[in-house]
């Protein structure tokens, strides 16, 4: 579990020194927003102009590139399979 934790807190470490920060408020920062209280609809194009997910991704494949079989170590294949497909790693 130690080890876990180390590894989590590196992969913090390493995306917060690349993009600023961890924090998804503050990535967002220059992202334009749809003034009003009323949520923009969650499509493609909403999610294109974030950089979160492509971001994301890149931490993943970072991690699970260098450590295979982590994500099912971790109990997280099933719930990151659907980016398993989007990037390309299953069919």
């Amino acid at each position: 579990k130690a080890a876990h934790y180390q590894l989590v807190q590196e992969y913090a470490r390493r995306f917060r020194e690349k993009n600023g920060s961890i924090v998804c408020r503050e990535l967002l920062k220059n992202v334009p927003v749809t003034p009003g209280s009323v949520p923009e609809a969650r499509t493609k194009e909403f999610y294109a102009r974030r950089p979160c997910l492509r971001l994301a991704q890149a931490v993943l494949q970072s991690a699970f590139g260098a450590n295979v079989g982590m994500d099912a170590c971790c109990g997280l294949y099933d719930e990151y399979y659907p980016l398993y497909i989007e990037l390309g790693y299953v069919d």
